[in-house]
């Protein structure tokens, strides 16, 4: 999932995934990370029902250039057989 606009932020993202979790009873956990798409500080990863199954975060500036996006992008993006168990 992602959220693209000139406020994207990670706490928006987290809002979409956490509602996903929601959804199907799922508990997310969101520790603290790093990852070469996003920005340090700004990212995490997505843990499911205690199993680490995908990453979060804020697309870092460098990424957004390299694919002509002109605007904040915060995604995640996670092993969806997580929420089957």
């Amino acid at each position: 999932g992602a959220v693209a606009r000139r406020d994207a932020s990670y706490e928006a993202a987290k809002g979409r995934l956490q509602a996903v979790c929601d959804d199907f009873g799922a508990e997310l956990e969101t520790p603290r990370t790093e990852h070469p798409s996003f920005i340090d500080g700004r990212t995490a990863d997505v843990v499911i029902d205690g199993e680490t199954v995908g990453v979060i975060g804020e697309v870092h500036p460098a990424v957004l250039v390299e694919h002509d996006l002109e605007v904040p992008v915060a995604a995640f993006e996670f092993d969806l057989d997580a929420l089957q168990k």
